[in-house]
């Protein structure tokens, strides 16, 4: 199974449900004695907003690739954020840091069906 690295913390409350529902749809399928390879970093939602704020798109642009860099190095395999806005930020920023590209924004329930498929034989095709 492959390790599904999550930027969460922009709304406390749509990572916790990108988490559970995640890991639900794994117990589903696999059995409740199995959960989701996930690596949660949890970025304070006041960083993310005072960057968003700022005329310079490069100060939120760069701060979402860092995360992203962070969570390759961790050993995510592929990565959501667990907010839909965001994504309006990250355009191209990813391509190439991943071998599966940023994914668009969903729900949690889509969001596994997503890496399952994006991924393909190689780890998650048991989702």
């Amino acid at each position: 199974m492959q390790t599904i690295g999550l930027i969460g913390g922009i709304g406390w409350a749509s990572t916790a449900e990108y988490y559970r529902l995640i890991n639900e749809r794994i117990g589903a399928r696999l059995g409740v004695a199995h959960s989701a390879r996930i690596i949660l970093f949890s970025i304070d939602q006041f960083d993310f907003t005072a960057r968003a704020a700022q005329a310079d798109p490069a100060s939120i642009h760069d701060f979402l690739v860092e995360e992203g860099v962070r969570l390759k190095a961790a050993g995510a395999d592929f990565f959501l954020f667990c907010a839909n806005g965001v994504h309006r930020f990250a355009d191209n920023a990813f391509a190439g840091l991943f071998a599966v590209p940023l994914q668009p924004p969903g729900d949690a329930g889509q969001a596994a069906e997503v890496g399952r498929r994006a991924a393909g034989d190689a780890g998650m095709a048991r989702l």
